[in-house]
């Protein structure tokens, strides 16, 4: 069409150009309908061969949306081996049968069949297939979940870096994984896992995915990868009920101090935490989280964490922490009301003899 688009209208200008000299110029009006009806029968040619033309390629396109036989053999020989039989294929006959899956329209059963063998081959063997096909045809014939599904395939495979994933591929990877799986993968892999997630909008399934990502770790991994990531880029893509558990993860592993966190966070993390774990904390902890409880406005929520915190904590850390700034008997008499405080008082009683 480019031809009929440039070449024709030259050809027709250069024609009218030699048609005015020779006959409208020189010979006048006669001159120019002597010549005219020629100049109108080209024109109508052109028109015609233009527009044949643009059949014949159309035709060409449409007859191979049915010449599926090809891709139809491809497909059948895939989703009815196993993944023994299909690498007992030769690498001729694998790369024969995905250039006809990518001929013409690829639907989904045609990506579906492709993963298949994909999935079945070793890395070093698909490393082979893809660079022999051509990697960025196979992804630009991969749309939807199937193209999510290929990004994960060959990420672990190391054909494509794991930065090069976008969000939806990243969260189907994590929602994959249990924890051991996560603990595998080296703290770059999992930074560049965060950053994918972190990348334009983070909505709740993005943090929660991220959430999952960071609580596989231990404390120590944790604070490599958060050295890696930024905190403050953590902190601040992350927000709602998911940044009070990115908090309380954070805080209890010392990677923010707990008197960092809000009201909100705090009780989350008490909330959340066993006897046991409220107990492992120092005296210093304690009092840190009391005081993000008592400042501000104390209410109901805030004061029922306060008497699990001393319902669950030794006496000796109790007495510790009422003897420090902030934290008196008369700061929890000001700060807790009604039938909490009296449970206050009770507890305080009951467990290690404290009356005020």
């Amino acid at each position: 069409m480019r031809k009929f688009g440039t070449g024709a209208a030259q050809a027709i200008w250069k024609w009218w150009n030699d048609f005015w000299e020779k006959n409208v110029r020189d010979k006048g009006f006669v001159g120019m309908l002597a010549g005219i009806f020629p100049f109108i029968i080209t024109i109508i040619g052109v028109v015609i061969t233009g527009i044949f033309d643009l059949f014949v390629a159309f035709f060409d396109w449409f007859g191979g949306l049915f010449n599926a036989e090809d891709d139809d053999r491809a497909r059948d020989t895939i989703n009815n081996g196993s993944c023994a039989q299909l690498n007992a294929l030769s690498n001729d006959q694998m790369v024969s049968m995905i250039n006809s899956m990518l001929s013409g329209p690829t639907g989904d059963d045609d990506e579906n069949a492709m993963l298949k063998l994909f999935r079945c081959l070793p890395c070093e063997r698909l490393h082979t297939i893809v660079n022999r096909v051509g990697l960025q045809l196979i992804q630009d014939n991969f749309q939807g979940s199937e193209f999510d599904q290929l990004q994960i395939i060959l990420g672990n495979c190391a054909i494509i870096s794991f930065s090069s994933w976008d969000d939806d591929a990243t969260r189907l990877f994590v929602g994959q994984m249990n924890c051991g799986q996560i603990n595998a993968l080296s703290d770059s892999i999992i930074r560049d896992l965060i950053n994918n997630m972190l990348s334009g909008a983070t909505y709740d399934d993005d943090e929660n995915a991220i959430l999952k990502l960071l609580g596989c770790l231990s404390c120590a991994r944790k604070q490599t990868v958060v050295n890696l990531v930024g905190l403050g880029n953590l902190q601040s893509a992350i927000d709602g009920s998911e940044f009070d558990d990115l908090q309380v993860m954070l805080g209890v592993c010392g990677i923010i101090n707990f008197s960092s966190w809000d009201d909100d966070a705090t009780r989350v993390f008490v909330n959340h935490a066993s006897c046991a774990q409220i107990n492992a904390l120092t005296a210093q902890n304690l009092h840190q989280l009391f005081r993000n409880l008592i400042e501000g406005y104390c209410g109901d929520d805030d004061e029922n964490a306060i008497n699990k915190i001393m319902q669950c904590t030794d006496c000796a850390k109790i007495h510790a922490v009422l003897n420090m700034s902030g934290t008196h008997w008369d700061d929890f008499d000001d700060a807790i009301q009604g039938s909490e405080w009296t449970a206050f008082k009770n507890i305080m009683n009951s467990r290690c003899g404290i009356t005020g």
